[in-house]
């Protein structure tokens, strides 16, 4: 739990750090779902979330999709 706490804030502080230079498109985001990394796909949401704008009906279907997969 800890190490997971840990990994959050990292990857937190680097999508707000003002050296990391991320160009964030929609597609990025449903990758990032399709790919089951649903920790940095907060992180992402949280810092971008005006721009996802045309893709919500694919996002929520995705999200909606993950909780009928086996954990593990």
């Amino acid at each position: 739990m800890f190490a997971m706490k840990r990994k959050l804030k990292l990857m937190s502080h680097l999508i707000n750090s003002e050296d990391f230079a991320l160009e964030f498109k929609e597609d990025n985001f449903v990758d990032v779902i399709e790919n089951d990394v649903f920790d940095m796909a907060v992180l992402l949401y949280r810092e971008y979330f005006l721009e996802i704008t045309h893709q919500q009906d694919k996002i929520a279907t995705l999200l909606v999709n993950s909780f009928s997969k086996a954990n593990g």
